[in-house]
């Protein structure tokens, strides 16, 4: 299944029942071809060429039934299949770890940045089960904010004084000449359950990236989505 409308191709290798939007394409007859080298194959097209909406990107499936395409023989296309195969059983086993791995961080920050569980344990004369050095980091005590109780000695600062704060912005669709392979453009759906954002759907152009004016970001910095699905966050991985 690939994207037809808002995201244009990626796609999804789906081995159960599903209920397909209409935003999508799907492939349900495979005449004799390995589904899963299917899915890699189409997978690797670039298909943004082929948009044909103006202010949301769209495909049109008759615009790329006609692409001609090199297939294999169905032997090949399965040794193909088997080793990519392999390779994302082995990237999802990784990301599965990783969110994992995320869980337990957001837990944490939350015990020590949120509920402020540590300050609260020293109020009580408790022990906070942190090695030493990093339980005399927090204060004994709490006090009054204008966002209620925060450790003593902390402050309440707006989010600017971190850094400066940039709107991203999408390049023209109907322009080509703006997506090419030259620099990742991120978007939402690679941010979903990501903590880098390692790789991106799309690739803009040198000249797609150049006309958006100090739009691009160098790696290390914090994306966070504000639209469609807010609150997403991720580092750019890479110039993004």
């Amino acid at each position: 299944m690939i994207g037809r409308s808002g995201s244009i191709g990626g796609g999804q290798f789906i081995e159960e029942d599903f209920w397909p939007l209409n935003t999508t394409l799907w492939v349900k007859n495979f005449n004799g071809n390995d589904p899963r080298f299917c899915y890699y194959f189409l997978k690797s097209l670039d298909l943004v060429q082929f948009n044909v909406g103006s202010s949301v990107p769209t495909l049109n499936r008759n615009h790329i039934h006609g692409l001609p395409a090199i297939v294999p023989s169905p032997y090949e296309q399965r040794s193909i299949a088997h080793v990519l195969g392999n390779l994302d059983d082995k990237i999802d086993l990784n990301r599965r770890m990783n969110e994992t791995l995320e869980a337990m961080a957001q837990a944490l920050f939350k015990s020590w940045f949120v509920d402020f569980d540590p300050v609260r344990a020293k109020m009580k004369g408790r022990d906070t089960g942190l090695p030493r050095h990093l339980s005399d980091l927090f204060p004994d005590r709490l006090v009054e904010s204008e966002l209620g109780e925060i450790p003593a000695g902390w402050k309440v600062k707006p989010l600017s004084s971190f850094g400066k704060i940039v709107t991203g912005k999408t390049p023209s669709t109907r322009n080509l000449d703006f997506y090419g392979n030259d620099i990742p453009f991120l978007k939402i759906p690679d941010m979903h359950g990501k903590v880098y954002a390692v790789k991106t759907e799309t690739m803009l152009s040198k000249y797609g990236a150049d006309s958006q004016g100090n739009k691009t970001l160098p790696p290390g910095i914090i994306s966070v989505s504000c639209i469609a699905t807010p609150g997403l966050v991720v580092l750019n991985h890479q110039e993004t």
